[in-house]
């Protein structure tokens, strides 16, 4: 009868640990995964499960990234992203190419800010990593950039890769638009076979955002 009872507590605590394992694979990651949270920044569950962060350079950070000949650094103001949840359903502005007539004159920005979104749990995820700057009330994104990358830390999930794809912003000399978009998908494989070398389960989450020159960000998808 000992035996017994020993044998059901065993199959109970195994059950829990499956139940357990199971639900990780679901969980939303920490905001603060993987890179903890900095100062200023404002973090986010998105209603589909996406992890957001955003925040606003200061011009010390600009300046070491490079983008100082972006921005007017004699009135540079670290203003904080405005963030438009899809439930007040504000919609974005909708592109807009500054007229050539107006290249004579190089806008500088004001603020730079940063954004990442991610998907997945801390032993899986895919992560994109989004830089602007912005003139404010001049309403031009002055410097734009965007790149993905994820990790995998268990054997039986691997992280296959991502991509991105951006339209407006200022990814040319002497053109310039009222936002940029960012589109991104990531290749997470939630059961990998290391004796196959091959991925049974895909998971492939893509999301899109669109960044004003205020400072607005808007998740289009």
């Amino acid at each position: 009868m000992r035996k017994a009872r020993s044998f059901v507590v065993r199959t109970l605590m195994l059950a829990a640990v499956c139940l357990l394992g199971t639900s990780a694979l679901v969980a939303p990651a920490s905001a603060a995964e993987p890179s903890g949270q900095a100062k200023g920044e404002t973090t986010w569950t998105a209603a589909d499960g996406t992890e957001n962060s955003a925040r606003a350079l200061s011009l010390k950070e600009v300046k070491a990234k490079g983008l100082a000949k972006y921005v007017d650094t004699d009135n540079y103001k670290m203003v904080a992203p405005r963030i438009v949840p899809p439930t007040q359903r504000s919609a974005p502005p909708a592109p807009e190419k500054r007229a050539d007539s107006q290249s004579a004159v190089t806008p500088l920005a004001s603020t730079c800010w940063e954004h990442w979104f991610g998907h997945g749990v801390d032993k899986l995820f895919g992560r994109t990593d989004v830089t602007w700057c912005g003139d404010g009330g001049k309403k031009w994104v002055n410097y734009s950039a965007a790149y993905c990358w994820g990790d995998d830390s268990l054997i039986t999930y691997k992280y296959l890769g991502c991509q991105v794809a951006e339209d407006y912003g200022h990814p040319k000399a002497d053109e310039y638009w009222n936002i940029y978009d960012v589109w991104s998908q990531w290749d997470l494989c939630t059961v990998w076979v290391p004796a196959w070398g091959s991925c049974v389960t895909h998971d492939r989450p893509q999301h899109k955002y669109r960044y004003g020159a205020a400072g607005g960000i808007w998740q289009l998808s």
